[in-house]
């Protein structure tokens, strides 16, 4: 069943809201784990995939949901905690980004909780500019606990969602 009682319903999706893990829309808890998880991305909107189907041209992401990753060339780190199997943020952003350093977008895109030495905050980063971050420190951004349960074999591990 889906968040909205229509399993066939498509998932409206803007990569802007991840900042606020629990809002949706007008206001109403958002669901991190539905939309995304087992999704096909059609243009801006993921539609959820029929049981057995496969699509041929869907890479496989490098990096899991609880991988601890760094930036390969910006001082950041985090842990993702949403993964999209293809750009879906606005184009204005992916045009915002200087052309000689612009990723391209036929490639996962992951959600982290990010940090940097001096603050916490999301960030939307491609698959070809992540690495893993093997320091064995634990990411501290205040929203960790939310989501994961802790840390085993240096992966967080998201916690259990139970429908409400």
């Amino acid at each position: 069943m889906s968040l909205h009682g229509d399993p066939e319903q498509d998932y409206p999706y803007d990569p802007g809201c991840a900042d606020k893990l629990g809002e949706g829309e007008g206001g109403r808890p958002r669901d991190l784990f539905s939309p995304c998880r087992d999704a096909k991305l059609v243009g801006r909107v993921h539609k959820k995939k029929q049981p057995g189907s496969l699509d041929m041209n869907m890479r496989t992401a490098k990096f899991h949901i609880g991988d601890i990753v760094r930036h390969r060339i910006y001082p950041f780190r985090g842990v993702i905690f949403d993964v999209d199997p293809e750009f879906a943020n606005t184009e204005d952003w992916w045009l915002s980004i200087p052309e000689d350093v612009r990723p391209a977008k036929n490639q996962p895109y992951y959600h982290l909780l990010a940090e940097n030495e001096e603050t916490t905050y999301v960030a939307y980063v491609s698959e070809q500019n992540l690495v893993p971050d093997e320091s064995g420190v634990p990411i501290t951004h205040p929203q960790v606990p939310e989501l994961f349960s802790g840390l085993e074999d240096g992966r967080y591990v998201m916690r259990q969602h139970r429908p409400n």
